[in-house]
């Protein structure tokens, strides 16, 4: 069993700040996500010409605006992956009729 080395990062979301705990390998992609989840903020925030709209809101539609995306894409990488085995079977049965033609 191996132990990883621990880093911790630190970040503003609207404004307030989060501390995060995570191995040094996901470091790089911890800042990424959240990095790509301040742009979605953003963008959420410039659609929203209310000041009603509070910040938790506002993670909140982020959060299921993701997850939604997340759940999208892994519809599409089944069907991907479902449609090529479909066409694996059919290489399979025209190989298969080849070596019994020849």
């Amino acid at each position: 069993m191996t132990i990883s080395e621990t880093t911790t990062i630190s970040f503003d979301v609207l404004g307030k700040t989060y501390t995060l705990s995570c191995s040094k390998e996901e470091s790089d992609s911890l800042r990424r996500a959240v990095n790509k989840l301040n742009e979605y903020v953003e963008s959420m925030n410039q659609h929203t010409q209310t000041q009603y709209v509070t910040p938790d809101r506002i993670l909140v539609a982020v959060a299921v605006n993701v997850v939604d995306l997340y759940l999208k894409q892994e519809l599409e990488i089944s069907t991907v992956t479902e449609r090529i085995g479909e066409l694996t079977d059919s290489i399979r049965e025209l190989t298969n009729q080849d070596g019994e033609n020849s």
